[in-house]
């Protein structure tokens, strides 16, 4: 009787159905509540710095080297540090494996999904590294407004670049939209647990997930305005970041509380990210 050996196809379909396995894991459930509460940490932080730039207090960079500065700064901040890099890297992890718990009812809306979660475990993988570097080489001086505009000039100047600045523009804002339509449909509240949460725990969930999408896309509508800009007027001395953004919005009569409010709403979203470590569904 001859061996039968797998096919590529056999073989393709077990190992994504390891795959997926490992997603559904007790570790990934462990990485992903970490992260999310490491993530709350960082838009309390965000929001502290935002309410010091509506109080018109020189207030450190707002940005995730803002944070990472401020936590230095208390006591234990280093130990603290290690522990914030930890649950960023965790979190990069979680949205790494989500990318293979996608179910949509189209290729088109699973690949923007699985894009939007590789884009996002960049971004903290890269918060991630930042507060270890800072842990084993602590850099002096302040934040990154000066960075952002040297990479914007030399973006501009590459063939294509308004382009590309436009675009990224054109993404934060697209982002900030659906920051706001997740508020307004309540669509995350189908992520959490809520048939086993009291009322009280969901009547929280529900003012701080509002909130706190609504602070987040009104955070990233600031900045993608400004990126836009610059790429409309060719300026790469157009703000760049949140806290040049903010401190832009400032100057404005109504500025301080329009900022404020942005401050408000990035706490409550980081309160949110707390109840959403604890209620999250794990599928």
């Amino acid at each position: 009787m001859g061996t039968v050996t797998p096919s590529m196809g056999d073989t393709t379909t077990r190992a994504g159905g390891s795959v997926r396995a490992a997603a559904h894991s007790d570790a990934s459930t462990v990485a992903g509540r970490v992260g999310l509460a490491a993530r709350g940490v960082i838009y309390l932080l965000l929001g502290l710095l935002a309410a010091r730039i509506a109080v018109g207090a020189p207030a450190e960079t707002t940005d995730k080297q803002g944070v990472v500065v401020l936590v230095a700064d208390q006591p234990f901040g280093l130990a603290l540090l290690v522990v914030l890099a930890i649950g960023m890297a965790a979190y990069a992890v979680w949205e790494l494996v989500r990318t293979f718990q996608v179910h949509e009812d189209s290729e088109a809306k699973a690949w923007a999904k699985r894009a939007a979660y590789v884009g996002t475990a960049v971004i903290y993988a890269g918060g991630a590294i930042t507060a270890a570097s800072f842990v084993v080489n602590r850099p002096k001086g302040g934040g990154g407004g000066q960075d952002e505009r040297t990479w914007t000039a030399e973006v501009l100047g590459w063939p294509g670049g308004r382009l590309l600045v436009g675009a990224a523009g054109v993404g934060l804002v697209g982002f900030a939209l659906w920051n706001a339509y997740r508020a307004v449909s309540r669509k995350f509240m189908k992520h959490l647990e809520t048939g086993r949460m009291s009322e009280t725990w969901e009547r929280t969930a529900t003012t701080t997930g509002v909130a706190g999408y609504l602070g987040r896309g009104a955070a990233f509508a600031a900045v993608g305005w400004f990126v836009t800009r610059a790429a409309i007027d060719f300026d790469p001395s157009e703000p760049m970041g949140l806290d040049e953004s903010l401190r832009t919005l400032h100057e404005a009569a109504y500025g301080p509380w329009l900022i404020g409010l942005i401050a408000l709403g990035l706490a409550l979203f980081g309160l949110y990210s707390f109840v959403e470590a604890r209620w999250r569904e794990q599928r």
